[in-house]
């Protein structure tokens, strides 16, 4: 009757535990989104657990180096193999550049951060692309890996361990592909776990500065000024310009840019005259708003990298 009536949508393989994270796509898998009778998406996942091509680390790279970090929108959930952003700006510019896609859904700017300097600096980047969405500042709170001592970044294990009854869950394919078990997990997720996350946002937002918007303005100008003295750029969008629904953030990330060590992009004027550009998955971008993204940042990073048009 779920199935028939309002049908679930699942994942499967799910997020794997880490403590360095808190949570991880498993590598060299491929992962179904599913809607029954609505929509599917393929995710595959190379040995980094990352999405996109697989590029070797080494001491010498023929080509540029761009990275990019960011959450779902990155990742490219809605959208299969191959479509999200980094793809289509890594397809476009073949032949001069490669892209690192280092993101993960559900991540916030700590948990980035954390992933470019694990992995995402050993490939000698001359840009780095943050993807800002109005989550990340919670996301934060629920992993805090990194924090800034001294203007200076620093990162700490996850205390938290799920237990071996909920690892066993996540790893069972008939129950977590069931749409009775979908519906109750995601009943609870809306009505517990989304509503809690809102109350707590509230709450730090009447503060006169927003914590979690200093956190992440923190964060943010600790690492774009270790990226100026590597001398690499740093650029930072965001699906619908979100950047401006926070003003003390927005504030402080005029002020990294006025100084230079920072180049945020309003991608909204993008989509001017576009319609239906979101996913059937939920997502307010699908493909046809990846397609748009990647070839409109073929722009902005070829008066970088020189990446031809």
């Amino acid at each position: 009757m779920v199935r028939l009536i309002d049908p679930q949508m699942y994942l499967f393989p799910r997020w794997e535990y880490s403590s360095r994270y808190g949570s991880v796509f498993p590598a060299e898998t491929t992962l179904i989104s599913s809607c029954p009778g609505r929509w599917k998406f393929t995710y595959t996942t190379n040995k980094f657990g990352l999405r996109g091509e697989e590029i070797s680390i080494t001491d010498q790279y023929k080509k540029d180096n761009i990275i990019i970090l960011g959450d779902s929108f990155t990742f490219g959930q809605g959208v299969n193999d191959g479509e999200e952003y980094p793809a289509v700006l890594a397809a476009a510019c073949k032949d001069d550049i490669n892209v690192i896609n280092i993101s993960c859904p559900g991540w916030g700017l700590a948990q980035q951060l954390r992933r470019y300097h694990d992995l995402g600096r050993l490939y000698n980047p001359k840009v780095v692309i943050i993807q800002f969405c109005g989550n990340d500042l919670i996301d934060n709170y629920n992993n805090m890996v990194a924090k800034v001592v001294d203007g200076k970044l620093e990162y700490q294990d996850v205390k938290r361990k799920k237990g071996w009854f909920t690892i066993m869950i996540s790893k069972s394919s008939i129950l977590q592909k069931s749409q009775l078990y979908c519906f109750i997990r995601n009943l609870i997720n809306k009505n517990i776990i989304y509503r809690g996350r809102e109350k707590i946002e509230e709450a730090l937002n009447k503060e006169d500065i927003p914590p979690h918007e200093k956190l992440y303005a923190d964060l943010l100008e600790a690492f774009s000024r270790e990226l100026r003295q590597e001398k690499i750029k740093l650029i930072i969008l965001s699906p619908e310009d979100a950047i401006e629904w926070f003003p003390y953030l927005k504030k402080r990330i005029d002020d990294l840019e006025d100084d230079g060590l920072i180049n945020y992009i309003k991608i909204e004027p993008w989509f001017s005259g576009v319609t239906d550009y979101g996913s059937p998955e939920g997502h307010c971008w699908g493909k046809k708003a990846h397609d748009i993204v990647g070839r409109r940042l073929v722009d902005v990073v070829g008066a970088i990298c020189g990446c031809g048009s």
